[in-house]
């Protein structure tokens, strides 16, 4: 691994948007090793980055006309810097990659160590009007303890060694006398109902090709993001059309013969224990509701929008 090849160094300045107005914003000015320049003493930090992707681990930052290579994960000796944009900005970035479109705003940005980042500045809701989170990346501060000619002269193998990976500490705890250690019981069954849509005609075929005659589900089944395993009974399924329903008895002849889009209601169990795991439909289909809320809302970050946030965890 090569050493980072560029220097910077980060100021507090004002911006002008488009409509004329003054923002809080950030100045990068690339430093050569000497001299320093008269701006090194009013910096608000520096920092040391790659010119180009020449080292493991390394992610595209595009900030104003820079072009940058810095580091996604944690690692030894750096720290993490934190890039704000403006909400229209960010809330583009969820609908398409515009990291190298001309339409985001690549003056309008302002950058801070994450450590530094207080209840003024949060990373989940726009602040001051119009700004919000973008992305974050880490770099290696450069001081008057920390320099880029003392980098460059490191060799390949111990560069690797200085930028290792940082591994967060783990601690362990024993369990208190009288208490224990909460685990989900392996035979503990829930019971809940799924109600599906269907408006193919190849997810129907396959749905009734695997019901039985009981009406309970005899194989494995997925009707959009909806999953039913064997074992779910069908308790209700009906054609709507202009607000009309009509309902078809729970037999697998008179479900066969309702026409399309149909609506079903179906009772699930689930042993927690064992059948607990989304597959990749159910992962997809719960970040793109998520990028919905983003592209929207921002995560709630209109006051007069705000309302309960998405949880990215919630099964």
């Amino acid at each position: 691994m090569l050493a980072p090849d560029r220097q910077f160094i980060v100021h507090s300045s004002e911006v002008v948007d488009e409509e004329g107005y003054a923002h809080r914003g950030s100045k990068l000015t690339l430093v050569e090793q000497a001299p320093e320049p008269r701006e090194w003493r009013s910096r608000d930090f520096a920092f040391a980055a790659y010119s180009s992707s020449h080292a493991p681990g390394l992610r595209r930052v595009r900030l104003g006309s820079w072009t940058i290579w810095a580091f996604s994960t944690p690692r030894e000796h750096c720290e993490e810097i934190v890039v704000f944009r403006k909400g229209a900005d960010a809330r583009c970035k969820w609908d398409q990659d515009v990291l190298t479109s001309d339409e985001v705003s690549k003056g309008m940005f302002f950058i801070m160590r994450a450590r530094e980042v207080t209840g003024e500045t949060p990373l989940g809701k726009q602040f001051n009007g119009e700004w919000g989170f973008w992305e974050s990346f880490f770099v290696p501060l450069i001081d008057d303890n920390q320099t880029l000619q003392a980098l460059t002269l490191m060799d390949p193998a111990t560069v690797e060694d200085f930028f290792t990976i940082q591994r967060l500490p783990v601690t362990c705890h024993k369990c208190p006398e009288g208490k224990e250690v909460l685990t989900i019981p392996e035979d503990l069954v829930v019971t809940y109902e799924v109600k599906i849509a269907c408006k193919e005609m190849a997810q129907w075929t396959d749905m009734c090709s695997k019901i039985g005659d009981d009406m309970v589900m005899q194989e494995c089944c997925i009707i959009e993001h909806k999953h039913l395993k064997p074992g779910d009974e069908c308790i209700e399924a009906y054609h709507e059309q202009t607000g009309i329903e009509e309902h078809a008895r729970l037999i697998k002849r008179d479900l066969e013969q309702l026409k399309l889009p149909i609506v079903a209601t179906f009772r699930c169990t689930m042993r927690v224990a064992d059948q607990w795991e989304q597959d990749m439909i159910s992962l997809q289909y719960k970040f793109d509701a998520m990028n919905t809320v983003y592209s929207s809302n921002l995560m709630g970050g209109f006051s007069s929008l705000s309302g309960a946030k998405a949880d990215p965890w919630s099964p």
